[in-house]
């Protein structure tokens, strides 16, 4: 009798329940604020003949009777492990269920499960290691963590929701009891402690509380910018943002879905990887895998809108070749420009009113060394910016 030996191995996969724009693929993938998530917890038995998936939430949006709906939507971002997502960008073929695979219902042992939502933050060595100040030429190492979890409230297969603009990550840990009553847990791909920084709980069992700093989110004995969390990034555009474009308008919606990703000096993509390494400034400013730096932000949600620059990723040196110097900008600038120090800073204009130049009533959304983060930053001055330097410039869609 030959025995065929199985293994289990978990994911996350969402679904954009909203979105019905049948020619913009990547809508699917990257939903706005105010769209409603499915969220899902997919199990898939491994054995030697085949893959079977499971799930104990069905998903059946158009009532047709199926027990699970896999239409080719469910996404799984976040597990590119790269700098730019798989598949190529002109056909948006981004990580996700194959629509070939069937989901089916499990009917096994009874399974518990807990849901958490994580957020990736920065170190600079000065507020949560004692055990050294790391430097090089003078600059402290900047680490990557992931602050102690935030305990999602559904305890079932998964849920819906709405989620606010920028990224979110989600991982989920299940238990389950065999028929000797011996707890097992499987785990979707999450990020697991670093060396540096210690662990006060196992962080093994779901049970416990979760009151550590994680710093380390690669694969066992591998290394490189695997991102082990389901990545979900969402676009807003603010109502009282006026863009002068779609274009602009839709530059601005793909800035915001990088809200709170970590600053990393040559990065270019959400990133995601957060290791005790450490992400040592560099003279190349090659990316690690760990986040975005200012002109990084600029070209990824460019590119992204549609402006097709070659080559795609520009510096601050080279952004004044594809855009041109706004004149009068008290009066013509308008959100969706940027205001750009060669070899400095650039920082997008989020909202602005014609007229008011020197006044405090402008945003900007930047990704900012100083903050560690992207983010946007209220009541600027744009003419603060324009005395230091900077310059208004329009991007060109070429």
């Amino acid at each position: 009798m030959i025995v065929t030996v199985a293994k289990y191995r978990l994911w996350v996969y969402y679904h954009n329940d909203s979105c019905t724009a049948e020619s913009e693929i990547v809508d699917y993938a990257y939903p706005f604020v105010n769209d409603s998530i499915s969220v899902r917890a997919i199990l898939g038995m491994e054995a030697l003949d085949c893959t079977n998936y499971f799930c104990g939430l069905g998903f059946d949006p158009a009532d047709s009777g199926q027990y699970f709906v896999n239409d080719g939507r469910w996404y799984c971002t976040g597990t590119e492990g790269s700098g730019v997502p798989a598949g190529d960008w002109n056909n948006y073929n981004w990580p996700k269920l194959s629509p070939d695979v069937k989901v089916n219902k499990w009917e096994g042992v009874p399974l518990s499960f807990s849901w958490y939502e994580i957020n990736s933050a920065v170190d600079k060595e000065t507020q949560l290691s004692s055990v050294h100040k790391d430097t090089y030429n003078n600059n402290t190492r900047r680490f990557f963590y992931y602050p102690p979890y935030t305990l999602f409230s559904t305890q079932n297969w998964g849920f819906s929701t709405t989620l606010s603009a920028g990224t979110h990550r989600f991982i989920v840990r299940v238990k389950r009891n065999d028929e000797l009553s011996q707890t097992h847990f499987l785990d979707s791909l999450e990020p697991t402690p670093g060396r540096w920084n210690e662990q006060t709980v196992d962080h093994i069992h779901p049970d416990y509380t979760l009151t550590w700093s994680q710093n380390c989110d690669e694969p066992p004995n591998t290394s490189g910018p695997t991102e082990y969390s389901v990545r979900i990034s969402v676009r807003k555009l603010s109502e009282d943002t006026w863009p002068e474009t779609q274009i602009m308008r839709s530059y601005l919606q793909w800035l915001t879905s990088f809200i709170d990703i970590p600053y990393e000096w040559g990065g270019y993509w959400y990133g995601g990887r957060a290791d005790d390494k450490g992400n040592v400034t560099n003279v190349d400013n090659d990316y690690e895998g760990y986040g975005i730096d200012c002109s990084g932000l600029v070209s990824a949600a460019a590119r992204f809108a549609g402006y097709n620059w070659n080559p795609w990723r520009q510096s601050t040196s080279t952004l004044n070749s594809v855009s041109v110097e706004i004149q009068n900008p008290n009066i013509n600038l308008r959100a969706g420009d940027i205001l750009n120090r060669p070899y400095g800073h650039v920082v997008t204009v989020y909202q602005y009113t014609p007229g008011q130049i020197d006044q405090n009533t402008s945003r900007i959304i930047e990704s900012s060394g100083r903050k560690d983060k992207v983010r946007i930053k209220d009541s600027v001055k744009i003419q603060d910016y324009i005395d230091t330097g900077y310059k208004a410039r329009r991007l060109i869609p070429y």
